[in-house]
């Protein structure tokens, strides 16, 4: 069920890698909740801008309300992956236990940008929440375009018949689309940034 960011923050016991020796140390600021938290607001504020900018439209991929919420998900999730307390964990650690919990590997390649950083790479908890939220970002991102192609106007909204195309091609389960269809009942066009928010959270 890779078009569910929120699929990652989900706990499981699967054991993960060791550390290895000899790794390059990414640090950053002091990993705080806090600090996190601000960290995220400017990611997504810059994003944000970057998707009005090549929309001509105000976008919103993430709102306020969402990012206390993920940053406490995903410290939860660096905490059970590192089962070691080092307060660093791998990206080799990371993928490994995303991949044993069920995520598709190459919604993860696509998260940690596994060419830009190497496998015994250590992240703390502020680098590695970075990492998660742009992800998902681009996740959002890439979501939102696939609606637009049938949204030559740009105005938001997408035919419902449009709207089920758009579901089937980024993998939504039947059963999801099904429920999605129930509660539009007998609606001809819908706003799809609520049907990305629905399929995201």
């Amino acid at each position: 069920m890779d078009y569910k960011i929120y699929f990652l923050f989900v706990i499981f016991t699967i054991p993960a890698l060791c550390v290895q020796s000899n790794v390059r140390i990414l640090d950053t600021e002091e990993s705080t909740v806090e600090n996190n938290i601000q960290i995220i607001k400017e990611l997504v504020q810059r994003r944000n801008e970057e998707a009005s900018k090549e929309n001509n439209k105000v976008v919103h991929l993430i709102k306020d309300s969402k990012i206390i919420k993920m940053v406490k998900y995903i410290e939860i999730l660096f905490k059970k992956i590192d089962l070691y307390q080092k307060s660093k964990i791998t990206l080799q650690m990371t993928l490994n236990y995303l991949e044993s919990a069920g995520l598709q590997k190459n919604l993860v390649e696509k998260y940690f940008e596994p060419n830009k950083y190497q496998g015994n790479d250590l992240f703390d908890l502020t680098k590695f929440t970075y990492i998660m939220v742009n992800g998902y970002l681009t996740h959002v991102y890439e979501i939102r375009k696939a609606f637009q192609k049938y949204d030559e106007n740009l105005s938001g909204f997408i035919s419902v018949v449009n709207m089920n195309i758009v579901l089937k091609e980024i993998g939504l389960p039947d059963s999801e689309t099904l429920t999605i269809n129930e509660v539009l009942k007998d609606k001809k066009n819908v706003e799809y940034d609520d049907i990305i928010n629905y399929i995201t959270t």
